[in-house]
């Protein structure tokens, strides 16, 4: 169980999404998925990360039914859609071709640890819209809030921005929840350092792969329009777009962990662009998350990895 109260989830079962026309993968507490280019791997991850945005996308326009004991039918515009892998949304289906019919549906299937299931089905709509039903709505609405997002997907990070504006709470959950999760980065931190106990938990994992990292959150919401956010290693202080890839790295895995103590990370080629030594400090890093060594006990954390 996440800190958050949401089992993980144990299995996910997806069926005619992109180049997928049938796949089931069991989750463990770590899950790195291994492969040659073009062997699917970003596909699943894709296909998870779509079906969670599905529902978020009907939480943000209230579209649940009172009752959580039945199933949801409804429609999606382009512009409804938090997040979608292309623009084109009628190529998500088998073969690129997303259809009208049921049984060719884009399908996705989630069970929980504690046996709880959802099937989120997708398919062609009127007027470029998508057709959704969800088979638990229950189920759904949990795994659908944004406040308190189940799942975090990072994209590899090659670095960060030289400046970033303050977003408003709603900006930031919907950046979040479409996978970009580098252009926030300093939002996130500054909502970590305004939570004491959150930003010392951070700071203790983080110093159990760079020792004596120090960080300098400097916003005024009164005068200031960037957040400016400083690090120290050593002796010297830098800005933090100025930072080593595998600091920025393990400081966006990290801080988003904290910040929503999310059930599952999906992770889309994270050692990408790291030197092979920070390579094995990522791997050091996902450990401490699976196995909950560090102070905060992050237990249960399934993290999905396309390498």
């Amino acid at each position: 169980i996440s800190q958050q109260g949401m089992p993980a989830l144990q299995s996910f079962h997806v069926q005619r999404f992109k180049g997928i026309e049938n796949a089931f993968l069991p989750l463990a507490s770590l899950n790195v998925l291994i492969g040659a280019n073009n062997s699917g791997k970003s596909t699943l991850i894709q296909a998870l990360h779509f079906t969670i945005s599905v529902l978020q996308s009907i939480n943000v326009i209230n579209q649940w039914p009172k009752r959580d004991d039945g199933e949801l039918s409804t429609t999606l515009s382009t512009t409804q859609l938090i997040y979608s892998p292309t623009e084109d949304i009628y190529s998500l289906g088998y073969g690129a071709r997303l259809q009208e019919p049921k049984e060719n549906a884009i399908s996705v299937t989630l069970v929980l640890e504690d046996g709880r299931e959802c099937r989120i089905e997708v398919r062609r709509g009127r007027n470029r819209n998508i057709a959704v039903n969800v088979s638990n709505v229950g189920v759904g609405k949990a795994l659908s809030d944004l406040a308190s997002p189940f799942s975090i997907f990072s994209p590899g990070l090659a670095g960060v921005t030289k400046t970033e504006q303050y977003v408003s709470d709603g900006v930031l959950l919907r950046t979040i929840a479409r996978g970009d999760a580098n252009i926030v980065l300093r939002n996130i931190l500054l909502r970590l350092w305004q939570t004491t106990t959150a930003w010392e938990a951070f700071l203790d994992d983080i110093r159990e792969i760079f020792p004596g990292l120090e960080f300098d959150v400097r916003f005024d919401p009164s005068i200031d329009e960037t957040i400016l956010i400083s690090l120290k290693k050593q002796d010297f202080w830098i800005p933090i777009e100025s930072a080593g890839t595998g600091i920025l790295q393990a400081t966006q895995i990290l801080s988003y962990a904290h910040r929503y103590n999310p059930s599952m990370l999906i992770l889309d080629e994270p050692d990408s662009h790291l030197h092979p030594n920070n390579q094995r400090l990522l791997c050091s890093l996902l450990e401490t998350l699976r196995a909950g060594k560090a102070p905060s006990q992050l237990l249960q954390i399934p993290v999905l990895s396309g390498h």
